[in-house]
């Protein structure tokens, strides 16, 4: 079988406690794409090329150098873990980055050396190699790095991080998985994810052929978002900490029950907690322990899959109002906007779909 080799010099194997160990790595990827971990390494004072490169891997974006020279000297390399991706990323200059558009997906940041700063919004989080930084889906909106600046980047589809928490809570997400946006490097989940890494390049390195097979992959995919959830901080770890292994209590299962057949019509937390027998803070504090949210955002996030459901199998002539209707949705502007932080289109896109 023929193979491209690339001889790598990699700054960025993780081992603890001395986590930034120089190795020169060699990196074996099949011609015929049966190794399914591509990689695609990249020296160059090139910008176009460089956005080209990091846009492949992360985010379509634009890149602006700050410094006197106008160019960079950049040296990236980047993993393609299936619809997963990794890249070491270093620019070699100042630069500025903003994404063209709001990121739908996780983006973990795992600095090794330099300073950077992330940007949501109005707030700002320093990414230094003593943190680890997570930006959660449409919150990233700028980047700087400073010409000494050198990240790990892992990029998590959103959907892929949800179906992963779905499957750990069991039941559906209803509001954002939201990360807190930084993490000691050292703390226990650092060190965690630094060592899977460390695992993951050293099988490359050594047994590439082990990544022509579908099961390893999704095993160390399942791995790096099994340590995200359980062991990083987020809007779902005092679910995941205090009710996971609880039963769900009764006037809770009751009132889930009594949504599911009353989701087409108006339903009141008062007439919630009576039909139940229980106050409606009772309700409340069920709810937020063993779902995660409220009532009210239960009763929401059941009726936008519902409306999901339904403008997928919706002949694409109907109106959107009607449809919404027909799941007991008289709030259109804003549930088309609950749609949108949900499922990243518009109801009418998905209709047309």
């Amino acid at each position: 079988m023929a193979t491209l080799n690339f001889i790598v010099k990699l700054s960025h194997c993780f081992s603890l406690p001395a986590p930034y160990e120089e190795l020169l790595l060699p990196i074996v990827v099949s011609a015929d794409n049966r190794v399914k971990i591509n990689h695609h390494a990249l020296q160059s004072h090139n910008i176009d090329e460089t956005v080209d490169l990091v846009g492949h891997h992360l985010w379509p974006h634009r890149m602006k150098v700050t410094q006197a020279c106008r160019t960079v000297n950049s040296s990236i390399l980047g993993h393609l873990l299936g619809d997963f991706s990794v890249l070491d990323l270093a620019y070699g200059a100042a630069v500025e980055i903003k994404p063209e558009a709001a990121p739908d997906f996780y983006l973990v940041h795992i600095p090794v050396s330099g300073y950077a700063e992330l940007h949501y919004g109005e707030k700002k989080s320093v990414s230094t190699p003593d943190t680890i930084s997570i930006s959660s889906p449409s919150m990233l909106s700028y980047v700087y790095m400073d010409e000494n600046s050198r990240h790990f980047n892992i990029r998590i589809e959103r959907i892929k991080l949800e179906d992963h928490l779905r499957n750990l809570i069991g039941h559906e997400v209803y509001t954002p998985l939201i990360f807190e946006q930084e993490t000691p490097s050292r703390s226990s989940a650092g060190a965690a994810l630094i060592q899977t890494l460390n695992s993951l390049f050293m099988q490359v390195k050594t047994v590439p052929e082990m990544f022509a097979h579908q099961q390893i992959i999704d095993q160390y995919k399942n791995l790096l978002m099994s340590i995200l959830i359980s062991m990083f901080e987020h809007s779902y770890t005092d679910l995941l900490r205090n009710g996971r292994h609880n039963p769900v209590p009764w006037h809770v299962r009751q009132a889930k029950d009594y949504i599911e057949e009353n989701l087409s019509d108006y339903i009141s937390l008062a007439k919630l907690a009576e039909f139940v027998g229980v106050s409606a803070r009772t309700l409340q504090n069920g709810f937020r322990q063993f779902e995660g949210v409220s009532p009210a955002e239960y009763i929401r996030g059941r009726r936008l899959q519902r409306l999901h459901q339904a403008l997928l199998a919706a002949d694409p002539a109907l109106r959107i109002t009607d449809i919404m209707l027909e799941q007991g949705i008289t709030s259109f502007g804003r549930y088309a906007h609950y749609y949108q932080e949900r499922y990243r289109c518009l109801p009418s896109e998905t209709l047309k779909k």
